[in-house]
């Protein structure tokens, strides 16, 4: 869970607002939405592509923060410690990977899969560091590790 404001998000919660999110940056048949797109001109801040379908459906890469960090819980730290807190609500995603991240100078890969089945590493969370394992656990919950 994420502490906002002295409250707790839970993940259903969090899954919930985050397809919301994407919902509402592609929008529904044709709508006039809000949207995250890119090409703002710097001087004007007009947008360069306005209803260009390549800027209306460009997936940018704002969207991967809360993915990455809250889905998959990569939680950026500035020591020596590598924390791992999934927001997935428990017996909905069977396997995901988010591979090559590069944090601290080291490359960083976390795999889920419940039945070690689609991996073919083992059953459970797996945090490696530069291709080796160095946190574990059977299930989709907070896991920490050094990495020095």
């Amino acid at each position: 869970m994420i502490k906002i404001k002295h409250q707790l998000l839970s993940s259903v919660l969090f899954v919930g607002l985050l397809g919301a999110t994407l919902l509402a940056a592609v929008g529904e048949k044709d709508e006039p939405v809000r949207y995250i797109g890119e090409y703002h001109d710097e001087q004007t801040g007009t947008w360069l592509k306005g209803d260009n379908p390549r800027s209306r459906y460009y997936n940018h890469s704002a969207f991967c923060d809360p993915v990455i960090s809250g889905l998959i819980g990569l939680r950026p730290r500035s020591d020596d410690c590598l924390v791992v807190h999934p927001l997935i609500p428990t017996n909905t995603w069977k396997w995901f990977a988010l591979d090559k991240i590069y944090y601290h100078g080291r490359i960083v890969t976390i795999i889920w899969d419940q039945t070690g089945e689609k991996y073919k590493q083992g059953r459970g969370l797996f945090v490696y560091v530069n291709g080796k394992v160095v946190a574990h656990s059977i299930s989709l919950e907070r896991i920490e590790a050094k990495i020095k």
